[in-house]
């Protein structure tokens, strides 16, 4: 039996056999929004990663989860952590630039002082799907609704399932299951 992570980025944890069920593809061309922004939003790194701007080192960032935070200020970024994009409140005498991806859990566009830039799509790995059909799994790590959604649509089976509390979870399904913080 073997325990599996289906995170976008290889971990750094080598016990665990690394299958992403999903990869990110940056989304060209990019509006430039100019420099009044002075926040900007950051739910997925991968949204900074394919951001063709620039941002200037004095914009605080608002960002959710640890990883996100910890590559940001690797960076050398000023960041202000969320647990989920939930809990950022849009404060009406900034201007922001939201930078994301193909999906999200909270839309910051209706909000008229975010300015709103889609800078990658996410794209399902159905080779790594066929390979955890195969593989008889004791934990197994999702980490996002959208690979809980491919994993649900899917013949896989584990022992144990581990996801984060922003991850809606089939209890009659996944009858062993962990939350956790990624």
């Amino acid at each position: 039996m073997v325990q599996v992570t289906t995170q976008i980025y290889r971990p750094k944890d080598e016990d665990k056999l690394w299958l992403p069920l999903e990869t990110f593809k940056g989304v060209y061309p990019q509006k430039n929004p100019g420099t009044t922004a002075e926040r900007y939003i950051i739910t997925h790194r991968s949204a900074f990663e394919c951001y063709q701007h620039s941002i200037p080192k004095s914009n605080v960032i608002d960002c959710v989860g640890k990883k996100t935070q910890a590559s940001l200020e690797h960076l050398g970024y000023t960041t202000k952590r969320y647990d989920s994009a939930d809990d950022i409140e849009i404060d009406s005498c900034f201007d922001y630039v939201w930078l994301h991806g193909d999906r999200y859990r909270q839309d910051f566009s209706v909000f008229p002082n975010v300015c709103s830039i889609h800078t990658y799509a996410t794209v399902p790995i159905q080779e790594n799907l066929d390979k955890l059909e195969a593989l008889d799994i004791k934990k197994l790590w999702v980490y996002s609704s959208n690979a809980m959604d491919i994993l649900d649509s899917s013949l896989v089976q584990a022992d144990r399932l581990y996801a984060p509390p922003s991850v809606w979870v089939d209890s009659i399904r996944w009858k062993k299951l962990t939350r956790f913080d990624p």
